[in-house]
C-alpha cells in the first residue's frame, strides 16, 4: 500500500494499522505473556484514574461543605478519611503497576528487536545472490537493517499509545458524565498537534529516503576507517585524513538538511501546541461560566478541571506517541516489505550426484547493465572430469562458475542435469551439490572447527581433522592455543589470525569437508607458495573418481592435465579442447601459454615457443 504524496488518504490509516498489527504480531511471537501483562496493567490504571476523578469530586464536595459550614460539621473530617484512603491506595497501586509495566515493556522491547533482526537476516539469506549486484536492492537491505533496530521501541510506543488511549477514554467518559458539553472542546484541543505530527512524519521519511544512498556511503567510510582489514593499507598510504574529509563532507551535507527539518518542525509544532493550549483554556473558561451560573457545582467543576489537566497530558502523550510511531512507521514499512518480498524459505536439499551437467546457449546480464556478461555459452561437464577455465580478467569466468554452481540463474539459455532441464526451483539442489572456493575466501571470526565445517549444524570433528590434513593446514591448527577450538580472529578475545596462504588452505579444507560432487576452484592457489601449490594439486587428484573439478586459473601449467579446457573472451567461449589441442590451434591459449613459458625459459624466445606444442612450464 502507498500513501498519496500530497495529503493523507485512507490508505495512510491502513498503513498505520498494518504497521501496528505487524509489530503486535512480532511482539506476541517474542513474548505473549509480556504483551498480556502490559495491556492488563494499562486497563487497570485507566479504570483506576476514572475512579480517582470521582473520588476527587467527593473530596471537593466534603471540603466545600465543611468550609460552607465554617468547619462546624462534625462529620467533615471523618468524611474525608475514606476518599483520602482510596486515593492513597490508588496512588500506591499505580506506582507498583507502573513498575511492573516498565519491566515487562523493557523485556518485550529487547525480545522484539531480536526477533525483527532475525527476520531481516533470514530474509537477506533467502534473496538470490544476483540481487546483491543491484545498488537499489542493497539500499533496501541497508534500510531494513536500520529499521530492525526500531521494532522494540516501536512496540513500547504502541503500548504507550494504548495506555494513553485507555486513560483518555476513561477521563473523557468521566468528564462527559459530569459535563458533557465540555468533552468536545477537550478532544478538539489535540487536533492541531495531531495534524502537525502527521505532516512531520511524511516529510521526515522523504528526507530519510532521499539520504539513503548518501548514508550508505558514509557508513562505508566509517567501516573502512575503523576496520581491521583496511587498517594497514590506509596507514601505508596516509589516506586517513582524506577519507575523513570525504566522510565529513557527506555527513555535513546530510546534517544541514536534518537541522533544517528540525527547525521547521519545531516552529510548526510550537504553533500547534499553542493552539491546543488556547482550546484547553477555552474549555476551562466555559467551566468557570457554568459554575458561576449554577449549572455545575464547584465540586464538579473542580473535579473536571483536575480531569482536564490529566486528560490533556494524556492527549498530548497520545499525539506525541502517534508522531513517534508515524515517524518510524515508514521505516518499519521498509522492514515489512523487505521480509515479505523475499522468496519463502525452502529446506536445503541433499547433494545430488550427476552424470552430466550441461549449459546450452546460456547468457547472463547483471541487473542494471545493458551489456551481457555471458553470451551463447555451451559446454558439458561429466562426472569425474577436471575442467579448466581460462581467460583475461573480466572475460566472464567467475560469472560462469556462479551459474554452474547454481548461485545465478541464467538470463537466457538452459542448464540441464543428466538431460533434465533445471528450473529456478532446482537451483538449491545444484548449490547443495557444489562447493565453490574463491580467490579471496571469507574470513569468518569463528573457531577453526566452525570455519572448516562452515554451515554444518553439528560439526563432525573427525571429518574436520581429516579435511584439514588433506588441505595441509592440520599441523598449524593443532599448534594453536586452543587447537581447533581457537577463534580465527584477533578482533575476538583470545583469538588469533592466519596468513593469507593459511586462510586459503582453510577454504580448501572446507571444500574437502563438504565433499560435494562438483568442486569449483577460482584461483585457489593465489596465496600459496610454489611448494604448497604443487602439494594442493597433488591432493586434488586424490579426490573420489566421481568428483567433477572446475579449475579457474591464470597459471596454465596447473591445468595441462585437464580433460577439457575452455577459453573465454568477452563473455564467450572462443576455444575449447585439451592442452595439446589448444596449443595446436595457435590461438589465445597458445599465446598465453607461450608468454608464461618464456618467463620460465628466458633462453627461448616467444617466437620459438610458438612453434612448439610441447614446451613444459
Amino acid at each position: 500500500m502507498r500513501s498519496k504524496r500530497h495529503g493523507e488518504s485512507p490508505t495512510a490509516a491502513q498503513y498505520f494499522r498494518s504497521v501496528a498489527w505487524y509489530l503486535l504480531r512480532l511482539a506476541w511471537s517474542a513474548d505473549r505473556r509480556a504483551v498480556i501483562a502490559c495491556v492488563a496493567v494499562s486497563l487497570a490504571q485507566g479504570v483506576g484514574t476514572a475512579v480517582a476523578v470521582t473520588v476527587v469530586r467527593r473530596v471537593a464536595t466534603v471540603v466545600l461543605t465543611s468550609v460552607g459550614g465554617n468547619g462546624a460539621r462534625s462529620g467533615g473530617v471523618a468524611a474525608l478519611l475514606i476518599p483520602a484512603a482510596v486515593l492513597a491506595v490508588a496512588g500506591l497501586a499505580s506506582q507498583v503497576l507502573s513498575g511492573i509495566e516498565t519491566y515487562r515493556q523493557g523485556v518485550l522491547a529487547d525480545k522484539t528487536t531480536v526477533a525483527a533482526t532475525e527476520q531481516v537476516l533470514a530474509a537477506a539469506m533467502r534473496a538470490e545472490l544476483v540481487r546483491f549486484e543491484d545498488p537499489a536492492f542493497y539500499d533496501r537491505v541497508v534500510r531494513a537493517r536500520t529499521a530492525s533496530a526500531y521494532p522494540g521501541s516501536m512496540v513500547q510506543s504502541i503500548l504507550a499509545l494504548l495506555h494513553a488511549a485507555i486513560y483518555a477514554v476513561a477521563l473523557t467518559a468521566s468528564v462527559a458524565l459530569m459535563a458533557w458539553m465540555t468533552a468536545p472542546l477537550l478532544l478538539l484541543a489535540v487536533v492541531p498537534v495531531w495534524l502537525e505530527s502527521r505532516r512531520a512524519n511524511r516529510s521526515w521519511y522523504e528526507l530519510a529516503l532521499a539520504q539513503s544512498e548518501q548514508l550508505r556511503g558514509t557508513m562505508h567510510f566509517e567501516s573502512m576507517l575503523t576496520g581491521r582489514a583496511e587498517a594497514a593499507e590506509i596507514r601505508a598510504f596516509a589516506a586517513g585524513p582524506t577519507l575523513i574529509r570525504r566522510w565529513r563532507r557527506d555527513r555535513t551535507a546530510m546534517l544541514a538538511e536534518q537541522i533544517r527539518w528540525h527547525r521547521i518542525y519545531t516552529l510548526r509544532m510550537t504553533a500547534a501546541r499553542v493552539a491546543s493550549v488556547a482550546v484547553t483554556m477555552t474549555a476551562i473558561a466555559a467551566l468557570a461560566v457554568l459554575a458561576g451560573a449554577g449549572v455545575l457545582s464547584f465540586a464538579t467543576a473542580t473535579a473536571i478541571v483536575v480531569a482536564t489537566q490529566l486528560l490533556m497530558a494524556q492527549l498530548t502523550s497520545l499525539a506525541t506517541t502517534v508522531s513517534t510511531i508515524g515517524k518510524r512507521r515508514l521505516f518499519i514499512t521498509d522492514l515489512m516489505r523487505f521480509t515479505e518480498d523475499m522468496p519463502p524459505e525452502t529446506p536445503t536439499p541433499p547433494p545430488h550426484p550427476f552424470t552430466t551437467l550441461t549449459a546450452q546457449g546460456v547468457g547472463f546480464t547483471y541487473p542494471g547493465s545493458e551489456t551481457p556478461a555471458l553470451t551463447g555459452i555451451t559446454l558439458e561437464l561429466r562426472a569425474g572430469e577436471v575442467i579448466g577455465l581460462v581467460g583475461h580478467n573480466g572475460s566472464g569466468k567467475t560469472t560462469l562458475t556462479k551459474i554452474l554452481a547454481g548461485l545465478y540463474s541464467p538470463t537466457v539459455g538452459q542448464l540441464s542435469r543428466d538431460g533434465n532441464p533445471l528450473s529456478a526451483n532446482d537451483l538449491p539442489a545444484l548449490r547443495a551439490s557444489t562447493t565453490l572456493v574463491l580467490q579471496t575466501p571469507a574470513r569468518y571470526p569463528l573457531t577453526a572447527v566452525d570455519n572448516i565445517a562452515f554451515g554444518a549444524p553439528t560439526p563432525d570433528h573427525v571429518a574436520v581433522t581429516t579435511a584439514a590434513t588433506r588441505a595441509g593446514i592440520h599441523p598449524h591448527l593443532a599448534e594453536l592455543p586452543h587447537g581447533y577450538n581457537t577463534i580465527l580472529s584477533k578482533e575476538r578475545t583470545g583469538g588469533t589470525d592466519l596468513s593469507g596462504g593459511q586462510w586459503q588452505k582453510i577454504a580448501i579444507a572446507r571444500a574437502f569437508y563438504r565433499d560435494t560432487p562438483l568442486l569449483i576452484l577460482d584461483e585457489p592457489t593465489t596465496g600459496l607458495d610454489p611448494l604448497a601449490e604443487a602439494d594442493l594439486y597433488h591432493r586434488l587428484h586424490t579426490l573420489h573418481p566421481g568428483h567433477t573439478i572446475i579449475l579457474v586459473t591464470h597459471r596454465l601449467a596447473n591445468i595441462q592435465g585437464a580433460d577439457r579446457i575452455y577459453v573465454l573472451d568477452h563473455g564467450r567461449i572462443t576455444e575449447s579442447g585439451t592442452h595439446q589441442e589448444l596449443l595446436s590451434q595457435q590461438g589465445t591459449y597458445h599465446h598465453l601459454y607461450t608468454l608464461q613459458a618464456s618467463a620460465y625459459h628466458p633462453h627461448l624466445s616467444p617466437h620459438h615457443l610458438r612453434n612448439s606444442t610441447t614446451t613444459p612450464l
